[in-house]
Order: structure tokens, then C-alpha cells, then sequence
């Protein structure tokens, strides 16, 4: 499905199975306006280059229960890219199940688009070899800013190859964004980092992180296990977010955080737990 230059076009309950060939686009959207993307499932596919849907270059499109499941790949995976988008809204779309065997995997990629909203989406079991991010934020000069993830999920993510890194969300040069009732759980790397949410390369600022939880995401070791690793940007606002078990470094849990909102109870059966009264604070556990 290819729309170019299309306005208020209507793409509803279609499927498309089982094509193979390379650098596959399946559902593509070039400087479309106000446009909706409904009920879609692209699934089985394979290529040596795999994009399930695209769009770029436009505003004001929606995109709604929509699925990219079990499509493989050996270069370059992604679920949905946004590229240089505006106003895109993603409500419960799903990412299960894809693969890249000798590259990365992305499922859900806002790559300079600019007030994209993401509600409701999940990213389960997905397998990338040189790098597995469910949710990438990368912005550049401005442009990638003000992106708002509500009530996501990346569950179950494994990076397999030797250098990969496995990330539910990512954030590089991207600023004003918000993340309220995310969860990033059981995400894996057999050979290197595991963080649930990576502030990292140019980072970002003034970013809102509230009531998400950040549970057992597992590297190759417990110093490559991370619940949120912030290594760079300013001016983020964390609050009542919960890392719990992400191996066993307690300051793994939330590292990065500014010390004075993060409380660290011994475990989860001790009294520590109850001394924790402020609504507000956010709380680092180890295994």
C-alpha cells in the first residue's frame, strides 16, 4: 500500500501476508495529510530489509489498531517509522514477534518527527541481533521534540548478537517529552546492556517520566543491567516510577536520577517499603 501526496485518504481492515523481496516498505505514506491507517496487520513477511509501515513527510495522520507480527528480516527490521512526521498519533498498534538475524530490529521509530503521540502500544517478544529498541525518540536540532508515550509496553525484547544492546525506550537529542504508564519488563541482551529507559547520545531534557514501572531487564552481567540509565540531558521530572529486580546492582535500578527522588529499600518483604510515605518519590530494588 503506497499513498503519495494523498489527503483525508482512508486505509481500513486490510491484511498483507507473506511477500518476500528486498528493502520491503509495506504501508507507506509520503507527505500525506490527515490520512488513517485502521485495523492493518502486515505479517510473515521477509525481506533483507523490512519496514512494515512508514510514514514521513506529513501531518495529522492517525494510525489505529494496526499490527507488524512475525515478519523477519536479515538487515534492518523496523515496525512503524516516522520520519520528519508532524502530529502523528499511534494508538494500539502491536509489534509481536519480528526478527532481524543479522541487524537491528525497531518497532516503534520517531526519527525527527515532532509531537508524535503513542497510546496504547505494545512491543512483545522481538529479537534484533546487533541492537533490539522497542521505542526509539531520536530528534536533531529541535526538530524530534515534544513525543508523548502513554500507557506502552515493551515486553520480552532480546538483542542476540555480541555487541547488542536492548532497550525498551531510547532517547537521543530529543526534548519535552513525556512517558506516563510505560512499562518496560523482561527485556534481554545475551551479550551486552539490557535498560528498560536509556537517556543516551545527546540524551534529552525537560523530559516528564511518571508512574511507569521498570522491572527485570537482564544483560550479560549485572553491571550491563539497567532500569532507567540517564547519560545524558537535563531537567527531567521523574516521579512514582518503580525499578525493581533489574538484576542485582541497586544503583543499576535507576541510575542517573537525581538521588534526593529515589528511595532504595533492602528488598520488597522488608520494612523499608512501609517507611516510603512521600506519593512522589520513585524507588530503585535489587533482585
Amino acid at each position: 500500500i503506497i499513498l503519495n501526496f494523498c489527503y483525508r485518504v482512508l486505509v481500513n481492515d486490510c491484511i498483507i501476508s507473506s511477500c518476500t523481496g528486498t528493502n520491503l516498505t509495506l504501508v507507506n505514506l509520503t507527505s500525506c495529510n490527515l490520512c488513517d491507517i485502521v485495523n492493518v496487520t502486515v505479517q510473515n513477511c521477509v525481506g533483507s530489509a523490512l519496514t512494515a509501515f512508514q510514514f514521513s513527510s506529513g501531518s495529522n495522520n492517525t494510525f489505529l489498531n494496526c499490527t507488524a507480527r512475525n515478519n523477519s528480516s536479515t538487515g534492518i527490521m523496523i515496525g512503524y517509522n516516522f520520519n520528519t512526521s508532524i502530529l502523528a498519533t499511534i494508538t494500539n498498534c502491536l509489534a509481536l514477534s519480528n526478527n532481524s538475524s543479522a541487524n537491528t530490529c525497531t518497532d516503534f521509530n520517531s526519527a525527527t518527527s515532532t509531537t508524535g503521540t503513542y497510546k496504547q502500544c505494545k512491543s512483545i517478544g522481538n529479537t534484533g541481533s546487533t541492537a533490539m529498541t522497542a521505542f526509539n525518540i531520536v530528534g536533531a536540532g529541535g526538530v524530534g521534540d515534544q513525543c508523548t508515550l502513554i500507557d506502552c509496553y515493551a515486553i520480552a525484547n532480546s538483542a542476540t548478537g555480541a555487541a547488542g544492546q536492548s532497550t525498551g525506550y531510547l532517547v537521543n537529542t530529543a526534548n519535552f517529552g513525556t512517558l506516563v504508564r510505560c512499562a518496560a519488563l523482561y527485556n534481554r541482551s545475551s551479550a551486552s546492556l539490557a535498560i528498560g529507559v536509556s537517556f543516551q547520545g545527546g540524551g534529552g531534557t525537560n523530559w516528564s517520566i511518571s508512574d511507569c514501572i521498570v522491572d527485570r531487564n537482564f544483560g550479560s552481567s549485572a553491571a550491563n543491567s539497567f532500569g532507567v540509565r540517564i547519560l545524558a540531558g537535563t531537567n527531567n521530572f521523574f516521579t512514582k516510577t518503580i525499578a525493581f529486580n533489574n538484576n542485582t546492582t541497586v544503583a543499576n535500578q535507576l541510575s542517573g536520577v537525581p538521588a534526593g527522588s529515589v528511595s532504595t529499600p533492602a528488598a520488597t518483604a522488608t520494612s523499608n517499603i512501609a517507611s516510603i510515605t512521600l506519593p512522589a518519590t520513585n524507588m530503585a530494588i535489587a533482585a
